[in-house]
């Protein structure tokens, strides 16, 4: 945390995380500026204590158990989260399905929001139904083409998730 601060107080951060390559360069840095300032505010030693507990804790034998449709999606430049982990979450699952976005990190919300949109919006009309049905999505699609409903991405992405 001391060393975290800092770091995210400079304005130029988010650039510099980007020349890094840990987020993409599609990446709206305004959203992650905005995002890293919640993340510079955080009790760093109960973010320890939370990091340190999810990793004794093992859901994986029981993810078979889940029937509900899911969609599980990675990108191939996370380094927190391989996209392996997505591939293998949907394996699981029995009625798993992944997406892994190329050139995508662990923010995809804010890398490629447009992307996530359309194809979590392909997922809940094919796979869930009700208001998400195919016509709904087709409605939705003939809006966006006509202006009348854009794609929101970035920072409304991320509040959705």
């Amino acid at each position: 945390g001391a060393m975290v601060r800092p770091l995210l107080s400079f304005g130029w951060t988010p650039e510099l995380l980007r020349a890094a390559r840990v987020v993409a360069a599609s990446a709206d840095l305004g959203v992650f500026r905005e995002m890293s300032g919640g993340f510079s505010a955080l009790d760093w030693r109960l973010y320890a204590r939370a990091m340190r507990d999810m990793g004794q804790h093992d859901a994986w034998p029981r993810l078979g158990e889940i029937t509900a449709p899911t969609l599980a999606i990675g990108g191939t430049r996370d380094l927190f989260t391989p996209a392996s982990v997505a591939l293998e979450t949907a394996a699981a699952v029995q009625a798993g399905e992944a997406e892994i976005i190329e050139g995508a990190t662990h923010y995809v919300p804010i890398e490629f929001p447009g992307e996530l949109n359309e194809r979590i919006g392909r997922f809940l009309a094919e796979r869930v139904g009700g208001p998400w049905g195919r016509s709904a999505l087709a409605t939705r699609s003939a809006q966006a083409s006509n202006g009348n409903n854009p794609v929101r991405g970035g920072r409304h992405v991320v509040e959705a998730l």
